[in-house]
C-alpha cells in the first residue's frame, strides 16, 4: 500500500520522502468497484502533495494511480520487486502429492474466498488433498473482524479439517513449501506486481 503518514512528517524533516506504490486506497477501491473511504482517499491525497517522490514497483500501478491520484509533477520512477532467486531455487525438491499451498495477505483481493470454495469442491473428487495457506492476517473490512476467523467460521468442519493457516512465515519456510506443494495457487483478483 502507499504510506500515508507523509502528510504528518513535521516540515523540519530535511530528508526526501518518497512513496513506494504498491497500490494504494483508491488503487485497490475502484479496483474492487467499492467506493473508497472519505478519510483514507484524504489521507493519501494530502500524502501525496507532500511526497518528494514516487517509486512504483511496476509501470502498470504507477499509470493506474494516476488516474486516481495527482503526482504534482514530481519524480515517479518504476523499479520492480526484487527476489531472491537463489534462496528459492536452493529449496530442496521433494513432492507432496497432496498439497495445494497459498502464499500472500489473507484479504478478499486476494481471492482467498474463492480458493476456499474451488477447494472444497476439489475435495470432493481427491478427499486426500491438504491446504496451507501462508500470510498474515488482516481485519475485513466488511465485519471489522480478523478475516481469517471469518474464513474459518463459513468453512464445512470437513474442509476445515483439510486447511491449515501457517500465518506469517520467513523466506526459507516459503521456499520449502513453494518446492514441495503439487500446485500453487496465486487467486488474487489484482496485482500491481504479479508473481
Amino acid at each position: 500500500g502507499t504510506e500515508l503518514s507523509f502528510w504528518l512528517r513535521p516540515r523540519s524533516v530535511s530528508a526526501p520522502c518518497v512513496i513506494r506504490l504498491q497500490g494504494g486506497h483508491q488503487f485497490f477501491s475502484r479496483a474492487a468497484q467499492e467506493k473508497p473511504q472519505r478519510l483514507r482517499g484524504l489521507s493519501e491525497r494530502l500524502s501525496f502533495a507532500r511526497a518528494d517522490g514516487f517509486v512504483g514497483v511496476s509501470q502498470y500501478v504507477v499509470d493506474e494511480t494516476a488516474h486516481h491520484l495527482s503526482y504534482h509533477r514530481k519524480s515517479v520512477a518504476v523499479i520492480p520487486n526484487a527476489i531472491e532467486v537463489d534462496r528459492f531455487a536452493a529449496a530442496e525438491a521433494g513432492s507432496d502429492g497432496d498439497l495445494v499451498f497459498f502464499v500472500g495477505t489473507l484479504c478478499r483481493k486476494k481471492g482467498v474466498e474463492e480458493l476456499i470454495d474451488a477447494f472444497a469442491e476439489v475435495l470432493q473428487d481427491r478427499p486426500g488433498l491438504r491446504l496451507a495457506l501462508a500470510g498474515r492476517d488482516t481485519t475485513d473490512s466488511r465485519t471489522g473482524a480478523s478475516y481469517q476467523q471469518g474464513l474459518q467460521r463459513r468453512m464445512d468442519p470437513s474442509v476445515a479439517a483439510r486447511v491449515e493457516f501457517l500465518g506469517p512465515q520467513p523466506n526459507d519456510v516459503v521456499a520449502q513449501y513453494l518446492a514441495r506443494a503439487t500446485l500453487t495457487v496465486l487467486p488474487s483478483h489484482m496485482e500491481t506486481f504479479g508473481i
